[in-house]
């Protein structure tokens, strides 16, 4: 007959046993635990990248808010209106009166505004100046405009007009141009700069002085 386990083994058997079944259980809760730890360190990354998003959205939008109320608020200045001495004389100055306008809310700071003008057959190819005329066919203003304000420049060519300068002017194988350049900061400490270049109409030395096709520009 087969040997009879004494209490000794029958309780050592029963201790394994019960081991094995604890361990079991503690594997079970351990597994558990670890399940619920990572749900809830994922919900708190997630809440996390959310409410990052949240702020960085909101900044973008005051970001936004601040920009839009800085261009309703800010300084712009553009020219209003430009005209020349007439009628063209010979050997009389050609003088040319561009005014410049600040549209915007507050003063325009530190405005440089610098006007040129010349006699020629088209615009040329320098993207600052759109004809080659002597430096001293330039003035140049410096002043502060307040919201409302207006500033002149006024500028002469350097010699009087000629009988073939006239004479090209009236048949349209020449135009005088003016043209040039402002620049100015506005409160907010942004720098801007606008460009402008008009001329007289082709056998037009009556009319108005027109825009011309490039060099009219202004900085957001």
């Amino acid at each position: 007959p087969a040997p009879t386990p004494c209490r000794s083994e029958i309780a050592s058997m029963l201790l394994t046993g019960f081991g094995i079944v604890v361990g079991i259980a503690l594997a079970i809760i351990y597994g558990l635990q670890l399940r619920e730890m990572k749900a809830s360190t994922k919900a708190t990354t997630e809440s996390a990248n959310a409410a990052t998003s949240a702020v960085a959205q909101a900044k973008t939008a005051m970001e936004a808010t601040i920009t839009a109320s800085r261009l309703d608020q800010r300084a712009w200045v553009s020219i209003k209106a430009i005209a020349y001495k007439r009628p063209l004389v010979v050997g009389q100055p050609v003088i040319v009166q561009t005014e410049a306008y600040n549209s915007g809310r507050t003063p325009a700071l530190k405005v440089k505004f610098i006007t040129g003008a010349g006699i020629a057959e088209q615009l040329g190819p320098d993207p600052d100046l759109p004809v080659q005329v002597p430096a001293n066919d330039t003035a140049t203003s410096t002043a502060l405009m307040g919201p409302g304000t207006p500033l002149t420049n006024t500028v002469q060519l350097h010699q009087p007009l000629t009988a073939n300068e006239l004479a090209n002017l009236q048949s349209g194988a020449m135009r005088l141009f003016t043209f040039g350049v402002i620049e100015y900061d506005d409160i907010f400490g942004a720098h801007h700069r606008t460009t402008f270049c008009f001329s007289t109409q082709p056998k037009d030395l009556v009319g108005d002085m027109i825009p011309c096709p490039k060099w009219n520009s202004a900085s957001q």
